[in-house]
């Protein structure tokens, strides 16, 4: 079975057709990965700061309700509608 050079040269083209798409596909698994990368990163940062948040109200509670507990700081009142409590430092400290 010979070939002719129109079925070499199409064989050929089919051949570097086929190597062109399979790199886009490439360049479009790596674009992907690229995304799924930067939204884990943002996703992983978000779960940081919302944890360094709790973590830092959640200290200053502690801390608020030691100074109350000891009397260093006096509660002068609650906003029930805001849910803020107003306080300040005891006469005596």
């Amino acid at each position: 079975m010979s070939r002719t050079k129109e079925e070499y040269a199409a064989q050929i083209y089919a051949v570097k057709e086929h190597r062109r798409r399979q790199a886009n596909y490439s360049d479009n698994d790596a674009e992907l990965l690229g995304v799924i990368i930067v939204c884990a990163g943002y996703a992983c940062y978000k779960a940081v700061e919302g944890a360094v948040k709790v973590t830092v109200t959640g200290s200053r509670i502690i801390e608020n309700a030691y100074k109350i507990g000891s009397g260093q700081i006096a509660v002068l009142g609650t906003d029930a509608e805001s849910k803020i409590t107003y306080i300040t430092k005891h006469p005596s400290s």
